[in-house]
């Protein structure tokens, strides 16, 4: 579950960046750091930006960062970070002006998430603290599409020397105006593809501590005899994800 929380904070550290990119502009050293400050102020992990800031015109306004890494600041062997070798968001040029973005895809490519295994973490599992802005929500960009090429997930264990990966993620989240969200997207665990899909209704804001219905699917073929089903109510509570009402079928 931190897992799946860090990658979130990962998606709004990546939002925030571009919204600040459209207000100041392509950023120097100095602005650099600004945004690096903003970023760890708003999901409290720390932000490399190590290759170029572009800004394109055609065929679609849009802003390219290289080379990104986000990472816990507690984390201080790196076994938990996230890495993305280029995100690209398109835009239209007039909510770019306008200081609010309108995201019509978002585009992240060469991502790995790099997560310890839980036998090599120690104390409590509490993500870097954030800082609660109601104003932030309201001005945050929005998004219609987010596509994920080539990703990863490696879970480790550095004293063991244990490492096991899942690869060639390929996904695309469709985010409609009415908040349904439908993810599909396909993977490979060692030598067994997998297929998923991801259905889900969004809460209006703030989604902490409200029930958000889901419905997914896995098709492992090698892995699972017959493909998974299931529905379950999510829940955020502070750095708590609980999974309730948890149903579903294996095949028949």
């Amino acid at each position: 579950m931190r897992a799946l929380k860090f990658a979130g904070a990962a998606l709004a550290a990546v939002i925030v960046i571009l919204a600040l990119l459209l207000i100041i502009g392509i950023p120097s050293g100095f602005m650099t750091s600004a945004i690096q400050a903003r970023v760890e102020r708003e999901t409290g992990y720390r932000l490399t930006i190590a290759g170029a800031t572009k800004i394109g015109v055609w065929p679609q306004f849009n802003v390219t960062l290289n080379d990104v890494t986000l990472q816990d600041p507690k984390d201080r062997d790196g076994s938990h970070r996230l890495t993305i070798g280029s995100v690209q968001a398109d835009m239209t040029l007039g909510s770019a002006w306008s200081g609010h973005p309108d995201i019509t895809e978002l585009v992240i490519i060469s991502p790995v998430l790099y997560v310890p295994l839980l036998r090599e973490r120690s104390g409590p599992l509490n993500p870097p603290s954030r800082q609660a802005s109601s104003e932030a929500d309201a001005n945050a960009p929005t998004i219609d599409r987010v596509t994920v090429k080539d990703g990863a997930v490696v879970f480790s264990n550095l004293r063991d020397r244990v490492e096991d990966r899942i690869e060639g993620i390929n996904a695309e989240a469709q985010i409609g105006g009415d908040r349904k969200i439908r993810i599909t997207g396909g993977a490979r665990a060692a030598e067994h593809p997998l297929k998923f899909e991801i259905k889900a209704t969004a809460p209006a804001p703030p989604m902490g501590r409200q029930s958000i219905p889901v419905e997914f699917s896995l098709d492992a073929s090698g892995l699972l005899q017959a493909p998974l089903s299931a529905r379950a109510e999510v829940r955020l509570n502070g750095a708590v994800v609980m999974i309730n009402g948890l149903t579903g079928t294996l095949g028949d």
